[in-house]
């Protein structure tokens, strides 16, 4: 099973293991957040401009249509992030043990 938590900021939640940051310019203004799980096939993609009612979803096939971008493209954008992220975690514990052993 796998659960998939996208936000409108750039939050992209694979299981347990949020990645902040992703780029997400393509999602609509009024878009807040998707959810959904594999194991059931089963989620939903939520709104938050009153009007526009959330969409329950079966599949992550049609989501580019209602998000401008796949998720194929989200979690690839998530790997890259998460790559640099442990990068830079990684850069600057050397830093920070560099400076340890002046």
């Amino acid at each position: 099973m796998t659960r998939y938590t996208i936000t409108a900021v750039g939050n992209v939640r694979v299981d347990d293991e949020p990645i902040l940051g992703v780029d997400v310019s393509e999602f609509p203004a009024n878009f807040n957040a998707l959810q959904f799980q594999t194991d059931s096939n089963t989620g939903h993609i939520e709104f938050n401009d009153g009007i526009t009612p959330n969409v329950p979803i079966t599949t992550t096939d049609g989501i580019e249509e209602y998000l401008g971008v796949d998720l194929e493209t989200l979690l690839a954008r998530r790997t890259v992030k998460k790559t640099k992220d442990d990068e830079e975690t990684e850069r600057m514990k050397a830093e920070a043990l560099a400076h340890s052993q002046e």
